[in-house]
């Protein structure tokens, strides 16, 4: 790197530094002196002012690994964009970018279904009977009836037995029972009833 302004100031002073040696005036080697000495400190201070914008400039080009800091604009500009986010959380309830609530999903037990399913008819009513399911978090039993076509939900009781009174003579009913706690059971075996008429 040249520095022709420096060069020519150097070339300038060796000439003057002749001319003043010849002369024997004291003042004017004393203000030599230290016009030299100013002008080594100055030189000094202008070739480390080069190096170190010259380092500068290398360094701000950035090598591969180098952290990159964003300059004052880049900071205001991200400032607003948090800024941003937290109108649009305000307005919407929900912040951009952020994950969804991950469900947990239990295990939903299924309670067995009942067995042992009775039935009597006794004139006016159908009494049914079954054996409780314990110990499976059930809550109640589904009565289901049908009368030749599907079956249909006619009551739920909490115990394990029903007395049925909507009947008529002479029909054939069948009934399938259920229980149900987190969710609800197969069905029973079917039990046909059939009214006699008197």
């Amino acid at each position: 790197m040249s520095f022709p302004l420096v060069g020519n100031l150097l070339a300038c002073l060796a000439e003057n530094k002749e001319r003043f040696r010849t002369s024997r005036n004291d003042s004017v080697h004393v203000f030599y002196c230290r016009f030299n000495k100013c002008l080594r400190i100055g030189f000094c201070i202008l070739l480390l002012t080069s190096h170190f914008l010259l380092l500068t400039s290398i360094t701000g080009c950035g090598r591969r690994g180098d952290p990159v800091l964003p300059t004052y604009d880049e900071k205001a500009v991200q400032e607003d964009k948090g800024t941003d986010k937290e109108q649009k959380k305000e307005d919407t309830g929900i912040v951009p970018d952020q994950k969804a609530p991950v469900k947990v999903e239990t295990a939903v037990v299924v309670p067995d279904a009942p067995t042992e399913v009775a039935a009597v008819h006794t004139g006016k009513s159908i009494v049914l009977v079954w054996k409780e399911v314990l110990k499976q978090g059930v809550k109640s039993y589904r009565i289901y009836r049908s009368s030749g076509q599907g079956h249909v939900l006619i009551a739920e009781t909490v115990s394990p037995a029903f007395t049925d009174r909507d009947i008529v003579k002479d029909k054939k009913y069948i009934y399938k029972i259920t229980a149900v706690g987190q969710s609800e059971s197969l069905p029973s075996e079917e039990i046909t009833v059939l009214t006699e008429g008197e």
